[in-house]
């Protein structure tokens, strides 16, 4: 029974992570500003900010939001001189609370460069959010699948 019960374990183990290695990823180049991984099939937009907004951006800063409604993925680039690698981790803090309005905690992990937030709670609804800065610049990758968000974000090049 034991021996059943091991083997079956590590069936779902292999299941799993053929899963997550499934996803074919293709370098895409946006803004000129940054080259990061994303799935082969993907189709990213890029969505206008509210120019209702009470920003009043100058023409040396940006603020795009490129979204892939298939695959549940969204790509934020910012170059913002008032986030910094000092004041990034506020930045990421509140686009992921912004994005997940009922968490109240995630798990935070940094790799490398990037500050890959979890939700602690597991939902659908809830998305992860991988977050890469180089002194103005900002790409942050958000979505509900998790694994893939974070792969994502491991990949960011700034140009």
């Amino acid at each position: 029974m034991d021996k059943k019960f091991i083997l079956i374990c590590v069936i779902a183990l292999v299941l799993s992570v053929g899963a997550v290695s499934a996803v074919n990823l293709e370098t895409k180049t946006f803004d000129d500003a940054f080259s990061i991984k994303v799935p082969k099939n993907s189709n990213f937009a890029l969505q206008a900010m509210d120019e209702g907004s009470s920003f009043n951006f100058s023409s040396n800063v940006s603020l795009k939001m490129h979204v892939d409604e298939k695959n549940q993925i969204v790509i934020i680039y910012s170059d913002i001189p008032l986030i910094s690698n000092n004041s990034v981790d506020w930045w990421y803090q509140n686009m992921f609370q912004s994005m997940n309005p009922d968490l109240d905690s995630c798990y935070e992990t940094q790799i490398g460069d990037m500050k890959y937030l979890k939700p602690v709670n597991e939902s659908p609804t809830n998305v992860a959010l991988a977050g890469t800065n180089k002194g103005n610049n900002t790409v942050m990758v958000a979505g509900s699948d998790y694994d893939l968000v974070k792969s994502m974000g491991k990949t960011v090049k700034f140009k």
